[in-house]
């Protein structure tokens, strides 16, 4: 129970003296350590956000804002009224201005030693603000504020103006905005008459741009048209001369198609003449050979006796008698016979052969 005691002490201990001997800087802040003894002051050093060590009755913790700061020129503003310039032209114009700054990054131990804690450095930046940026705007005149351009020039050369006399606080400006501008009651009366009588000007200038832009309109409508009869013209002559060459080659496609074709009927002709020539000759050359063999046969015994059947069967007997008992009619070698033929001697001669 006792060293439980004991680490029970220790510890609370080590919590007083982490609160004590620890401190938190916020994320929105930067830390700057005062030595309080010695006399050696500003520690030259900015602490980001976390916890920072520091001894107390030794050491002090002061905050600084890093982030971007307004300072608002203007009735509603820090100023509790606008900025009065009055131009070359000795007309007056009120202004409202919303000046944009930040401490330098890194320098806010600096602005510690030079303003003092706390925002006190607003205090340095408000007493010359105002004259930068009434030095630089009051050189436009009143007629310049209508000019976006010239109006964000003025404020971007009161910017630089600005950045070059804080670069001794540890400050500097990222932005000048003009956020709102009241003319003089007589000047703008001057203002809308010069305007009614530019419009009036430039109305006239834009109808005779619009006239001379019409003339060009008509003479371009006339170009455009006879370009495009022109190319009308070129392109019936074009289409002319592809359809007379279309038909040129076509009447030689078929020209060839015809010559082809008679050239090929009048082969075919030929073809057919000739075979037709070629049968008759082999008809006439079976027919001469038939007729040679026939030739021949009758030339033969056998053609003897085949003839000599014909000669009986066409024999009109008439008056003579046969006997057929002592004779066969039938039989064409006795019939022969009895006519006077020679059968072996007709035999003979046919084997002969």
């Amino acid at each position: 129970m006792k060293y439980v005691a004991i680490l029970m002490v220790s510890i609370i201990l080590l919590i007083v003296v982490f609160v004590a001997c620890f401190a938190k800087v916020p994320i929105d802040k930067v830390g700057v350590k005062i030595r309080l003894l010695g006399g050696e002051g500003t520690v030259k050093e900015d602490y980001p956000p976390g916890y920072v060590f520091r001894i107390p009755g030794i050491h002090r913790l002061e905050l600084m804002d890093p982030t971007l700061q307004f300072h608002e020129i203007s009735k509603n503003g820090d100023t509790k009224k606008s900025l009065l310039l009055r131009g070359s032209d000795q007309y007056e114009t009120q202004v409202d201005v919303t000046v944009v700054y930040h401490l330098k990054k890194g320098e806010a131990h600096k602005a510690l030693d030079k303003h003092g804690p706390g925002e006190l450095f607003k205090r340095s930046l408000q007493s010359f603000v105002e004259k930068n940026i009434w030095d630089e705007l009051s050189k436009l005149d009143t007629e310049d504020f209508y000019n976006p351009k010239k109006r964000e020039d003025g404020a971007k050369n009161a910017m630089n103006r600005m950045n070059e006399d804080l670069t001794a606080q540890h400050l500097e400006v990222v932005e000048v905005l003009i956020r709102n501008v009241e003319y003089d009651k007589s000047f703008e009366a001057k203002l809308l008459d010069k305007q009614i009588l530019d419009q009036t000007q430039e109305l006239e200038v834009s109808k005779a741009k619009l006239e001379t832009e019409k003339e060009k309109t008509e003479l371009i409508g006339k170009e455009t048209d006879a370009m495009v009869a022109a190319i009308g013209e070129e392109m019936t002559a074009e289409i002319n001369l592809l359809t007379a060459q279309a038909e040129a080659d076509i009447a030689k496609i078929k020209a060839d198609a015809d010559l082809h074709a008679q050239t090929a009927l009048a082969k075919a002709e030929q073809d057919k003449r000739q075979n037709i020539a070629q049968g008759e000759f082999l008809k006439t050359q079976a027919e001469a050979i038939g007729e040679k063999k026939v030739t021949e046969a009758y030339l033969g015994f056998g053609g003897s006796l085949y003839l000599a059947k014909q000669m009986v069967e066409n024999i009109e007997m008439g008056e003579i008698e046969v006997n057929t008992n002592q004779v066969n009619p039938f039989d064409v070698e006795q019939m022969l016979k009895m006519l006077g033929v020679d059968i072996e001697k007709e035999r003979e001669r046919s084997d002969s052969k």
